[in-house]
């Protein structure tokens, strides 16, 4: 697994994007980096792009994630969820269902369906 991700502070914009297959660990290791670094603020949006990613997480992994988001209440604004393969997709509905009392996640296959959510084109912020 491959992730990057880069904060736009003067937009209020979080944007991460995984490649590969990345297991359990290694999202929490990211999640953690993530929400570690100076520049976070969980009053930004996000968008978190899997759109390249081979899912092999399993049900119960994504709980775990979830369970870890809702613990650490580090993130609070709307998620869009930038997601193409189904079981990317079926996955990440069953994380916006679990932390939906925490934050708002909404799940997109484009570009252009995350910009009709946020409200401006998100295509130059993509990573």
């Amino acid at each position: 697994m491959v992730y990057r991700y880069k904060i736009y502070q003067d937009r209020g914009l979080i944007v991460y994007r995984v490649d590969g297959k990345p297991e359990r660990d290694q999202v929490a290791a990211m999640y953690q980096a993530l929400v570690s670094d100076p520049a976070y603020d969980p009053s930004y949006q996000g968008i978190a792009d899997w759109r390249h990613v081979e899912s092999h997480l399993t049900r119960e992994d994504v709980a775990f994630i979830a369970d870890m988001v809702i613990e650490d209440q580090k993130l609070q604004q709307l998620w869009v969820g930038l997601v193409s393969l189904p079981m990317s997709t079926a996955l990440a509905s069953i994380y916006s269902q679990k932390v939906r009392e925490q934050h708002r996640v909404e799940i997109c296959s484009s570009p252009e369906g995350a910009s009709q959510v946020l409200g401006y084109d998100v295509k130059p912020y993509l990573l």
